[in-house]
């Protein structure tokens, strides 16, 4: 007669001999890895912090990019050299990202007080089908901005080219009654008076946060 009770004491065991062997093997090996392996590439950036600002841990240079701007004239980013940058993307009928962004640069400028001369404000947009110079100079009066605010006309060619340097992301939704939204990179970009990327905030990040930041590089 088969003694049924031996014979689930010997599967369990052998069950429980499996188990302990996957499981010593899994440690050997990850530690073996952990070992051998080289380490990770360091990341570009600082780890961010939890009020959105992520510093370079070496400023980098940037690809000279040259659009039409608000000023009347063909800008590059060179000839803003000699003078700290607030670049951003975005575009004129953007619903919420947009306008508030505006709002937090006008406070943000506001809040630089004396230097305030020092740090020019630039916006890309992203849609230049609908987003004329005279469409970008209007649309800067109601925040207050366009006195320190340089508007550009951003072109498809032109900002795939300079896409890697800010991580830019844009998608139209084009659609029959010419009323699209456009999905856009919505962070705000510090280059410094070299004309190198030195900072990126995340949007929404408070505007005493970003101007204390900037205080800290053009005093």
């Amino acid at each position: 007669m088969i003694d049924k009770r031996k014979n689930s004491n010997s599967w369990k065991t052998i069950l429980a001999v499996f188990i302990g062997s996957a499981l010593l093997s899994g440690v050997i090996i990850f530690t073996m890895l952990y070992f051998i392996l080289p380490e990770a590439p360091q990341a570009i950036y600082l780890q961010g912090n939890p009020e959105g600002i992520r510093e370079l841990s070496t400023p980098r240079d940037l690809v000279d990019f040259t659009l039409p701007a608000t000023t009347g004239e063909d800008l590059s980013l060179s000839d803003f050299h000699g003078q700290s940058v607030m670049l951003f993307f975005g575009y004129t009928y953007c619903p919420d990202i947009c306008p508030l962004t505006l709002t937090h640069i006008r406070q943000t400028h506001d809040l630089l007080g004396e230097y305030a001369d020092d740090v020019i404000f630039v916006y890309i947009t992203v849609d230049p089908e609908r987003d004329t110079v005279e469409r970008l100079q209007q649309y800067m009066i109601p925040f207050r901005i366009e006195d320190y605010t340089v508007g550009l006309v951003g072109d498809d060619i032109t900002l795939q080219q300079i896409s890697a340097d800010y991580s830019l992301y844009y998608q139209r939704h084009d659609d029959e009654s010419n009323n699209y939204a456009v999905d856009h990179t919505a962070s705000i970009y510090f280059i410094n008076e070299w004309g190198q990327l030195d900072t990126i905030f995340s949007y929404g990040t408070h505007p005493e946060l970003m101007a204390e930041h900037i205080l800290n590089k053009v005093r």
